[in-house]
């Protein structure tokens, strides 16, 4: 699965419990979750340069410079 899919995959979990909700104001909590959830999507689809540097990503797949130590 690549990133763009990994952001989208939280967001679609929760898009069903936005449109389902009654209460307008927990609605509106629930579709400002998915909001950062699909930016990330669409920027790690958008990359011209290569991938934006993401230590967690780096760390689980070994690449990159570890931060955490």
């Amino acid at each position: 699965m690549n990133r763009a899919n990994e952001h989208r995959k939280p967001a679609f979990e929760v898009q069903p419990r936005a449109t389902e909700e009654p209460d307008p104001f927990v609605r509106n909590k629930w579709t400002d979750l998915l909001k950062p959830y699909m930016r990330l999507a669409n920027q790690s689809e958008n990359e011209t340069m290569g991938p934006a540097y993401d230590p967690v990503w780096n760390l689980l797949n070994q690449t990159g410079p570890n931060v955490f130590t």
